[in-house]
C-alpha cells in the first residue's frame, strides 16, 4: 500500500491463539514500525489455560516477519483484564507517546490503522479529545452529514488509540468512585437520570471488584476530565471473541449484531468542523446497545454464561439447587409480580426450599423458647411471611407462622447463644435463598454488613424480596466471584453462616469458599448434611470439611437439633480475629 503506518501498535492477548492469529494477520499487513505485545500470565492449576498462553505467545512471535522495534511483556502470573490492560498501557507509555490498541479478539479492517493514526495526529494536542475508537454502534442512516467520524461521550474499546497525555487521567488509584456524585451533578456528558443509574451501577460493581474491567474506569476518567472520543462513520473492527474461551465476551446475544461486521472507510477523511458531541446519536446508542444488551438483566445473563461455561468445561454440577426449574422460578419471580406473589408455593421452588413440615416447625419453636430474648420478640419476624404466599400454620402460643420462618428464627437463636448480639458484625451467608435468614437477622440486630452468595437468578429474587421488606444494604455475590482469581478487594467476614447450602455444593466450589472466605473468617455456623452424593453432586464429606477447618483453629461439631436427616451436623467455631 502507498500509505505507511508510523504509529506504534500494542496487542494485548491471553490464551486464544486461533483468535490472535487472525488479529496478527492484519497487524502484519499494516507493518507497524514499533510493536508491543502484552501477554497476561496463566491462572494456576489449569493446564489447558497454560497451554493456551504458551501457544498464543508463540503465535505472536511467529507472526512478525517485517523489520520493527519489538518489545514483549510476558507476565508470569495472571493479573486479569483490568490490571493487565491498565498496567500494560502504563508500560507502553513509558516508551512511546501514543499507540493503537488491539486485543486478541478484535480483528481490524486494514483502513482502521490509517483512520486512527490520522486522527491521533490531528488531535494530539487537543486535550478535549481522549481517544480514537474503531467501533461504531450507530445506525449509519441516522448520520445527518457526510463527515467520516463524529464525537461521542462513549469510549468503544474494540480497537482504539490514545496518547500518553490522555492516559495520565486514568484512575489507576481507584479514587473516582467517591467523586461520582459530583461528576453526576456536573453532568458533563449530558446523561439522563435513567442512564446515570445504569452507569453508576456499572462503576460500583467495577470498583467493588465484581467486574474485572478497565474500560468502565477509563470511561469515568474521561468524563471527569471532559474528554470526548472519536468514532468512525462505519465500524472498522470485528469482534470474534464470542465463544467459550472468552474471558468477558461470552454473552451470545452480542454475537450476531450487524454492528460487529467491519467495513473499510474512504480516504481522504471528511473532517468535522466543530468539536461537539452528537447527543441524539449517543442517546440512541444507549437505548439500542448499553441498555438493551448490557443492562441489569444483561449483567445477570453475562454471569450465567460464565458460570455455565465453567461447569460445562469441567463437566460438573455446581450444587443440588443448581436445577433448571429452580433457576427458572427464581428468575420469573424476580421479574413477574404474579409469580413473585406465589413463589413460596410454586412446586419448582418448594422442591428446593419452603417445604418444612408443621411437626418440624413445632420442634424449631421448642428450641426457640429456650432463648427468652428471641422468643419474646418473635412477632418481629412475621414480616418474613408477608410476601410469596407461604403456607401459614397455626401454633397456639404464637399464632400463624410458616415453619420455614421458624427455622430461620431458630438459627438466629443459635447464633445469639454462641456469638452474642451480632451487633456491628460483617456477616456472610453462603446460599441465602430468597433472603429469609438475612431478613430475620436484620429484624433483630443492627449489623455492620451482610453479604449473600448464591446463583444469579436466586440473587435477583433475594434482591427484590429484601427490598420489599425494607432491607436494601445487602451485598449480593455470585459464584462467579470465586471462579475468577481476578476479584480484588475481598471483605473477610466476622461471621460466616450456611444453612445446608455449603454442604450441597460441588467440592471444587467448596474449596474456593473455604480458601477465600471461610478459613479467613472469625466465627462460623454451618448446618451440613450428607445428601449430595445421592443427588449427583460430588461434595466434600463432613469429615473433610471439619479437618480443613481444624487446620486453622478449634471447631465444635454437634448433632443437628432438631435432626432433619440422619447424619446432619452443626459445625461452629469462634477463632477470635479474622485470619487474613
Amino acid at each position: 500500500m502507498s500509505w505507511e503506518l508510523k504509529t506504534p501498535v500494542s496487542v494485548f492477548f491471553y490464551r486464544r491463539p486461533d483468535h490472535l492469529r487472525q488479529v496478527m494477520a492484519k497487524v502484519r499487513e499494516a507493518r507497524p514500525p514499533v510493536l508491543f505485545g502484552i501477554s497476561d500470565g496463566p491462572k494456576p492449576g489449569d493446564p489447558e489455560i497454560q497451554k493456551g498462553v504458551e501457544e498464543s505467545r508463540r503465535v505472536f512471535r511467529e507472526a512478525i516477519d517485517w523489520p520493527c522495534r519489538l518489545e514483549l511483556l510476558e507476565r508470569e502470573t495472571n493479573l486479569g483484564s483490568y490490571r493487565s490492560v491498565s498496567r500494560g498501557l502504563d508500560w507502553v507509555f513509558e516508551r512511546v507517546g501514543e499507540t493503537i490498541v488491539l486485543e486478541d479478539d478484535t480483528v481490524p479492517d486494514l483502513t482502521f490503522f490509517r483512520f486512527v493514526e490520522e486522527l491521533l495526529d490531528k488531535y494530539r494536542d487537543d486535550e478535549r479529545v481522549g481517544a480514537i475508537s474503531g467501533n461504531n454502534y450507530d445506525e449509519p442512516k441516522d448520520w445527518s452529514d457526510e463527515a467520516s467520524y463524529r464525537f461521542t461521550r462513549y469510549h468503544h474499546s474494540w480497537g482504539w488509540g490514545t496518547w500518553r497525555r490522555a492516559w495520565r487521567a486514568f484512575d489507576r488509584e481507584e479514587k473516582l468512585l467517591a467523586e461520582v456524585p459530583r461528576i453526576r451533578k456536573e453532568n458533563w456528558p449530558k446523561l439522563s437520570r435513567g442512564e446515570w443509574t445504569y452507569w453508576e451501577r456499572c462503576f460500583q460493581r467495577t470498583f467493588a471488584g465484581k467486574l474485572d474491567a478497565w474500560d468502565y474506569r477509563w470511561t469515568l476518567s474521561l468524563w471527569k476530565h471532559h474528554m470526548v472520543c472519536v468514532i468512525p462513520r462505519v465500524n472498522l473492527v470485528r469482534n470474534i471473541g464470542f465463544d467459550e474461551k472468552a474471558t468477558h465476551t461470552v454473552e451470545q446475544e452480542f454475537a450476531d449484531l450487524i454492528m460487529h461486521d467491519s467495513q473499510s472507510i474512504v480516504f481522504p477523511l471528511n473532517q468535522m468542523k466543530k468539536l461537539n458531541m452528537t447527543r441524539s446519536l449517543d442517546n440512541q446508542v444507549f437505548k439500542s446497545h448499553y441498555k438493551a444488551l448490557e443492562g441489569r438483566r444483561g449483567m445477570v445473563k453475562k454471569l450465567l454464561d460464565r458460570i455455565k461455561k465453567f461447569f460445562k468445561q469441567k463437566g460438573i454440577r455446581s450444587s443440588i439447587s443448581d436445577t433448571r426449574q429452580y433457576r427458572e422460578v427464581c428468575l420469573e419471580s424476580a421479574n413477574n409480580e404474579k409469580t413473585f406473589s406465589q413463589f413460596k408455593r410454586d412446586s419448582r421452588y418448594t422442591e428446593i426450599l419452603e417445604h418444612t413440615s408443621y411437626e418440624l416447625g413445632r420442634s424449631y419453636l421448642n428450641e426457640i423458647k429456650k432463648s427468652e430474648n428471641i422468643y419474646k420478640k418473635i412477632k418481629l419476624f412475621c414480616k418474613n411471611d408477608r410476601f410469596g404466599n407461604p403456607e401459614l400454620l397455626q401454633y397456639p402460643e404464637i399464632g400463624s407462622f410458616s415453619p420455614s420462618t421458624l427455622r430461620y428464627i431458630k438459627v438466629l437463636a443459635d447464633l445469639v447463644e454462641r456469638f452474642g448480639a451480632l451487633t456491628d458484625l460483617d456477616i456472610t451467608e453462603i446460599g441465602g435463598g430468597y433472603g429469609g435468614q438475612c431478613l430475620v437477622i436484620h429484624a433483630f440486630a443492627k449489623i455492620k454488613s451482610y453479604r449473600i452468595f448464591d446463583l444469579p437468578e436466586v440473587l435477583l429474587l433475594s434482591e427484590k424480596y429484601l427490598k420489599r421488606n425494607g432491607v436494601e444494604s445487602v451485598d449480593l455475590e455470585t459464584l462467579e466471584s470465586f471462579l475468577s482469581s481476578r476479584s480484588c478487594k475481598i471483605r473477610y467476614p466476622g461471621l460466616v453462616i450456611s444453612n445446608y447450602a455449603f454442604s450441597e455444593i460441588n467440592s471444587e466450589i467448596q474449596m474456593q469458599y473455604l480458601k477465600n472466605i471461610i478459613l479467613k473468617s472469625r466465627m462460623g455456623y454451618m448446618t451440613v448434611n450428607t445428601i449430595s452424593g445421592p443427588c449427583g453432586v460430588d461434595s466434600l464429606s463432613i469429615e473433610a470439611i471439619v479437618r480443613t477447618l481444624e487446620n486453622v483453629g478449634p471447631v465444635v461439631v454437634e448433632p443437628e437439633k432438631p435432626l432433619t436427616h440422619e447424619g446432619n451436623k452443626l459445625i461452629w467455631w469462634n477463632w477470635g480475629k479474622s485470619i487474613v
